[in-house]
């Protein structure tokens, strides 16, 4: 059976639902880089990959969200935990010079990379006047 467009938007919703409702969030520390053409964001997400993250853009506010999964490796069993696991939440107000459509995410080794392409500025030029 193919998932529809509306079946996969209703699995996104219930699924940030029941991020919202996790009792523990934590707030990944983010570095943020602005240079000429873009702004890069770096957030420590130790235990995220790919499939356990969310980029989402409403309007102007940037949310991500993740979640760690509090199983152990197939044989172990934990016997002492020195850390919670839990979702990690973090949201930034972006500016319109931002090009939502070209915005990139890339996870390694549990850090969430986002590159956010500025818009081209319109040159100023001068104006010649003849009388």
């Amino acid at each position: 059976m193919e998932t529809t467009a509306m079946q996969k938007g209703e699995e996104k919703a219930i699924e940030k639902r029941r991020l919202q409702s996790s009792d523990t969030f934590y707030m990944p520390h983010v570095d943020i880089h602005e240079l000429e053409d873009r702004v890069i964001l770096i957030a420590d997400m130790p235990g995220v990959d790919e499939g356990s993250v969310d980029v989402s853009i409403e309007d102007d506010l940037l949310t991500i969200d993740g979640m760690v999964s509090d199983e152990s490796p197939e044989g172990f069993t934990l016997s002492h935990r020195e850390y919670r696991t839990g979702s990690f939440r973090r949201e930034f107000r972006i500016s319109s010079e931002v090009v939502r459509e070209k915005i990139t995410a890339e996870v390694k080794d549990g850090l969430l990379k986002l590159v956010l392409p500025k818009a081209e500025t319109v040159k100023s030029y001068k104006v010649e006047v003849s009388g």
